[in-house]
């Protein structure tokens, strides 16, 4: 067993449906360690028995990007089932939504925001979203200043939207 595998059979052996990686970087994208490029990604496809490319429904691997300095076009998106990326980053377009789509049609691209507080403009993360032809939104919370509404902030997000946009 590789040492890439350790994390994916860990998660495995306890039940868990697969595993996030905070940051791309934390993979080897150019192949510079002998194993080519992914290994981390393909050693948890091989042992979670994913089919690339292929959906069986349900999605089981998740892989974050960061703002690191690769661009979008440097990650193998058909080993990824979701796509977070910083809502403020520049990397996204709508052309380039639709390039990644593409080459994955099941990819769920979401907008990664961080949320400190109770300003949160959702009718400007409406437009984010459908400017740049992404699936929602994933939302961080810093505890240390975890509001006690945040419950209420989730459902006025939720209410607005309806079903129509992934919500994590």
């Amino acid at each position: 067993m590789s040492c890439n595998e350790s994390p994916a059979r860990f998660a495995k052996r306890y039940g868990l449906h697969g595993i996030t990686l905070s940051s791309i970087g934390m993979d080897d994208v150019t192949g510079e360690c002998g194993q080519g490029p992914y290994p981390l990604l393909h050693a948890v496809a091989d042992v979670f028995d994913l089919y690339i490319n292929k959906s069986s429904g349900i999605s089981i691997t998740k892989t974050y990007y960061s703002s690191i300095p690769f661009t979008l076009d440097k990650i193998d998106v058909r080993l990824c089932t979701h796509l977070l990326i910083n809502c403020n980053s520049s990397l996204l377009s709508s052309s380039i939504s639709d390039k990644l789509k593409k080459i994955n049609s099941n990819l769920k691209i979401l907008l990664k925001i961080q949320l400190n507080d109770d300003d949160i403009n959702i009718n400007q993360l409406k437009i984010d979203i459908n400017d740049k032809k992404v699936d929602g939104i994933n939302i961080n919370i810093n505890s240390k200043t975890f509001s006690n509404n945040i419950t209420e902030i989730i459902k006025t997000i939720r209410k607005s939207w309806s079903n129509k946009y992934l919500l994590t």
